[in-house]
């Protein structure tokens, strides 16, 4: 039976905005910047790309944010690691939503703070207006990379891979590049794609299953690290108490505790939730994708975050200056010394082992262990509330 997850602080209007369409108004003027109308074929050279720079970025919203910083020529500061702090990924476990972290779940929830945060403005192309606009959604692409900075796409069809064309890749993903009869230049994860010497998959008529494309704006301001590290960590209640959020992907259902097959939970209620459906005797685990979906993603969710609160988190302590931070991470890290114990268990390592997992009983030892680090989140509110009595939080962006 499920532990009671906290909600906490109460009516918190955390990732609460959705990005706001740009106009085809806007759009036009926007396209009207572009220096040379006569071009029919660019590409960004050493765009960076998603994980195969570092294999262990298994956050493709994040890695997207940090290409496009690079490629901004913004602050080497703005790297994987900031993004996955200041979005709330490395803080909070996601159940339901495969491998994806907090902001990945969240899709465009997420972005409205975190372009926020980094002091930027964004033009928003809705899946309307590319519906209804191509060529001027099209237009407003190549003007971006003539300026070379890449487009942020929430979706991506027509992926060629080395078995078969993938009508949708379900994943975030830059577009770098564009050449005569729309053909678009994407990086995206996969190692089987068919990719170039530059990570690009030359694609045509991708754009028609993109859910959300986003091009960065003008910089409105230039926050100080110090203080947006500070804001991240004290959010940290907030993170780990999201409520549930309607599941964004359109793969495979995930089978859930409560019935309910469309929503992700965060943070404490994703441990609970997780242990609840593993207790289950009616969920068939020898299945590859039930498997995938109801344990090992969330293990490798899991996993990701515990590599970077361990190898990483030191800079958000250094330079938050906040005494919670270190507390916080020592929380985490008693949270992560479970893991062991469930590798142990589940009879694998990066992945279980079905014909264990197939074991009512063994699913159950694990569900005792990942109710136990849903509780240890407990100590976490606990620690921000001694902090707010002499420090008080910033005022909040979102």
């Amino acid at each position: 039976m499920t532990g009671q997850a906290q909600k906490y602080p109460e009516n918190t209007p955390l990732f609460a905005e959705l990005p706001k369409p740009a106009t085809v108004e806007e759009l036009r003027a926007y396209v009207t910047t572009r220096k040379d109308t006569s071009k029919t074929a660019n590409k960004i050279i050493g765009l960076r790309r998603l994980w195969h720079d570092m294999k262990s970025e298994n956050y493709y919203l994040e890695g997207c944010l940090t290409a496009l910083m690079k490629a901004a020529g913004e602050s080497p500061d703005y790297d994987f690691m900031f993004f996955t702090t200041i979005s709330g990924t490395l803080f909070a476990q996601v159940y339901g939503s495969g491998t994806d972290g907090l902001a990945d779940a969240l899709g465009h929830r997420a972005l409205p703070h975190v372009f926020a945060q980094i002091g930027y403005d964004y033009f928003y192309i809705d899946r309307a207006t590319i519906t209804s606009q191509p060529a001027l959604v099209l237009d407003a692409i190549k003007t971006t990379v003539d300026k070379g900075v890449p487009v942020m796409s929430f979706k991506i069809g027509n992926l060629p891979t080395r078995e078969r064309v993938e009508e949708e890749h379900s994943c975030w993903c830059n577009i770098g590049g564009y050449d005569e009869d729309g053909v678009l230049y994407v990086n995206v994860y996969r190692d089987d794609a068919l990719a170039d010497e530059n990570g690009y998959c030359a694609i045509r008529d991708g754009l028609k299953v993109s859910d959300g494309l986003y091009i960065l704006g003008a910089k409105k301001n230039t926050p100080e690290l110090r203080d947006i590290y500070r804001e991240a960590v004290r959010a940290i209640p907030a993170f780990i108490s999201l409520p549930p959020a309607k599941n964004i992907s359109f793969g495979e259902p995930v089978f859930y505790a409560w019935g309910n097959r469309e929503m992700v939970s965060f943070g404490q209620q994703a441990f609970y939730d997780w242990a609840d459906t593993l207790s289950r005797d009616d969920v068939d685990f020898t299945d590859e994708k039930r498997s995938w979906s109801s344990h090992d993603g969330p293990w490798v969710n899991l996993l990701t975050n515990e590599f970077y609160m361990r190898t990483f988190f030191d800079r958000v302590i250094n330079i938050s200056g906040l005494r919670e931070a270190e507390k916080a991470r020592n929380i985490y890290m008693r949270i992560y010394a479970f893991c062991p114990g469930i590798q142990k268990l589940h009879g694998g390592d990066l992945f279980s082992n079905r014909e264990v997992m197939a074991k009512p009983e063994t699913r159950r030892e694990i569900a005792a262990i990942l109710r136990n680090m849903g509780d240890l989140h407990n100590e976490l509110f606990e620690l921000f509330k001694e902090g707010a009595k002499d420090d008080a939080p910033p005022a909040m962006s979102w």
